[in-house]
């Protein structure tokens, strides 16, 4: 019983920590996160890469 106990006030924690936030967020709007940039190709290993070559 005491482990059942201690995770569910563990979860009602989190759970109230996180309401909390989410409920200052939705009062104070913010600006959407600008796009991310793609990504460059990374170099795989099958394929030399010059730097590998010189």
């Amino acid at each position: 019983m005491g482990r059942w106990g201690d995770g569910e006030t563990r979860r009602q924690g989190d759970k109230g920590d996180k309401g909390d936030k989410e409920d200052k967020e939705e009062n104070s709007p913010h600006p959407p996160h600008p796009p991310h940039p793609p990504h460059p190709p990374l170099p795989t290993p099958h394929s030399p890469t010059p730097f590998l070559k010189g």
